[in-house]
């Protein structure tokens, strides 16, 4: 059984697309016109947006709301269908909009966590892991609400562990027993609940607990965005990220684009990722 994670980078090929950086700005000019996120971490960030909310007398479902405001025009494009058609078990995304699923808003009495929510599309299960737009206090976003989360995490595999009546309808066992391709997702070291599964996944392997699945990180790398010292670094152990997955056993293979190299565009990669997702599971 194979499942996909999948982050906003499929959403990139929208016009009217926003990054987690671009949004961010734009929030924080409705509460700080001079915040300054150069060099910050995007957890920071919003930490800091939350003070400056609650300073200036606003509360952070406040912040929140201006958040999904910013996300709401986000829709379906041709990539997202073609991804359902694929036949994976399950997609995990890390996006909070209904690009997989726009027509299948649903909920399912989980407000603060995404660990159950789940919605169905094309004969398989969407798992907003990060939380949704129409449910705004589960959209994951500072330190507080991730660590939280990890921590509902580490109480419900410990609960499995020691129960035979633990339920087995959270997205962290299909993510922990099953094949895994990992597409649109930066995975930067912001992503701490993930980093913390794959470090989990990693010990309970070694420790002959779960048996080791096949785990493939895509990544599309634009060398044109790139400097001189970042191209050259991609793929040495000095790339701190591929340094990490490899110690985890987790295959990384790259696409290039550019205009001098593998792919001239976004499009051009995700139509050759297509067609190698279909020809690994189909």
């Amino acid at each position: 059984m194979a499942n996909l994670l999948i982050g906003n980078g499929i959403n990139l090929l929208n016009d009217e697309s926003k990054n987690w950086e671009k949004l961010l700005q734009q929030v924080s000019i409705q509460f700080d016109k001079n915040l300054n996120m150069e060099g910050k971490s995007n957890l920071h960030v919003y930490e800091e947006l939350y003070t400056k909310a609650l300073h200036s007398g606003k509360d952070e479902d406040t912040l929140r709301i201006k958040i999904v405001e910013q996300l709401s025009d986000t829709r379906q494009n041709f990539y997202h269908k073609k991804i359902l058609n694929l036949p994976f078990s399950n997609i995990f995304t890390t996006n909070y909009d209904y690009g997989f699923t726009p027509n299948q808003q649903q909920k399912n009495g989980e407000i603060g966590y995404s660990l159950r929510r789940f919605q169905y599309a094309n004969n398989k299960k969407v798992w907003h892991i990060h939380g949704e737009l129409n449910a705004p206090n589960s959209i994951m976003l500072g330190y507080d609400h991730y660590m939280r989360s990890i921590g509902k995490m580490q109480g419900y595999l410990k609960i499995k562990k020691t129960s035979l009546k633990a339920p087995n309808e959270f997205w962290v066992d299909k993510f922990l027993e099953d094949d895994l391709y990992i597409l649109g997702l930066g995975l930067d070291f912001n992503e701490i609940d993930l980093w913390w599964l794959l470090a989990y996944r990693n010990r309970k392997i070694l420790e002959g607990k779960i048996k080791r699945t096949s785990f493939v990180y895509i990544d599309i790398i634009d060398i044109d965005k790139l400097d001189e010292k970042a191209r050259d670094s991609i793929n040495t152990p000095y790339n701190p990220k591929k340094s990490m997955l490899d110690a985890y056993k987790v295959e990384v293979n790259p696409f290039y684009i550019g205009h001098s190299h593998q792919y001239k565009n976004y499009s051009e990669a995700y139509d050759a990722i297509i067609e190698y997702l279909a020809s690994k599971i189909g």
